[in-house]
C-alpha cells in the first residue's frame, strides 16, 4: 500500500514530517475496512517511519485491531512494525525485508504481510513483483499473492515470476 494523501500546506516542512490531509484522513480508514471486508487483514503491516505512513498504518490499525488477519491470527498492537528503511525504499529494499522474515523460527514468520511506503517503490515493487505496471495513487492497495511460504525466497521468486497481482484498490476507483 502507498500511504494516504499527504499535505504540502506548510511550506519548508521536512518531508519526513509531513502529516495526512483532509482526504488521507477519509482513504485510509476506508481502504483499512475495505481489507477486513474482504478478509485480507494482514498478519503484520511494516510501515515507513514517515509521519504520513505512520498515521496511514494507525488509521488501518484501527480497522484491523481484533480481526482475524488471513494467517488465522487476531491482528493486534504486535502486528505493526515501523522500519525506517522503508522510508522512500527502492523496490529491492521491500524484498529485502521480505527475505528476512524467512530468517525467523517458523513459528514467528507471518502468513501474510503488508507494506505501507512511498512512490516510486511501491509502484516498481508490484511491478517486479507480478510484471504488470500499475498506477498507485496515495491510499492504494494491491493484492499479491506468494508462491509457496518461504519468504527467504522472494528474490528467486521475483526472477521466476513467483508472484501474481490479485487485486488492485484505489480510493478513486471505490
Amino acid at each position: 500500500m502507498r500511504h494516504a494523501k499527504s499535505s504540502w500546506a506548510e511550506s519548508g516542512m521536512d518531508d519526513h514530517d509531513r502529516p495526512l490531509n483532509k482526504r488521507g484522513l477519509k482513504d485510509a480508514p476506508r481502504l483499512g475496512h475495505l481489507l477486513v471486508e474482504q478478509n485480507l487483514v494482514p498478519d503484520r503491516l511494516f510501515h515507513s517511519s514517515a509521519r504520513r505512513t505512520v498515521m496511514t498504518a494507525e488509521l488501518l490499525a484501527e480497522q484491523f485491531e481484533g480481526q482475524a488477519t488471513i494467517g488465522g491470527d487476531v491482528f493486534g498492537s504486535g502486528s505493526l512494525e515501523s522500519v525506517e528503511d522503508l522510508y522512500l525504499a527502492p523496490w529491492a529494499t521491500y524484498v529485502e525485508q521480505m527475505e528476512r522474515l524467512g530468517d525467523k523460527a517458523d513459528a514467528a514468520q507471518p502468513n501474510s504481510v503488508m507494506f505501507l511506503g512511498h512512490n516510486p517503490g511501491i509502484e516498481m515493487l508490484i511491478e517486479k513483483l507480478t510484471g504488470s505496471f500499475e498506477s498507485v495513487p496515495t491510499a492504494t492497495v494491491a493484492w499479491v499473492e506468494m508462491e509457496g511460504d518461504d519468504w527467504a525466497a522472494a528474490k528467486n521468486l521475483v526472477v521466476n515470476k513467483g508472484f501474481r497481482l490479485m487485486d488492485i484498490w484505489r480510493p478513486k476507483e471505490l
